[in-house]
């Protein structure tokens, strides 16, 4: 679900395109998704995310993270 743009941008924080590093930073990343202590990300013009897909990262955060 997350671009090469995003991987890139967050590339100094931690690797969105590693499933060890999405799962450290679930609850971060759907706060930011939500626009919950921070703006919106992704950013315009990739961003935001649609509600389904928001609602589809919160499932599998809810689900414990199935791969």
């Amino acid at each position: 679900m997350f671009s090469q743009m995003d991987v890139q941008h967050m590339i100094k924080a931690f690797d969105l395109s590693k499933y060890t590093d999405v799962v450290a930073h679930a609850a971060d990343i759907l706060n930011r998704l939500k626009g919950i202590d921070g703006p919106v990300m992704p950013p315009k013009p990739e961003g935001p995310w649609p509600d389904e897909w928001i609602a589809l990262f919160q499932r599998w955060v809810n689900e414990n993270y199935p791969e």
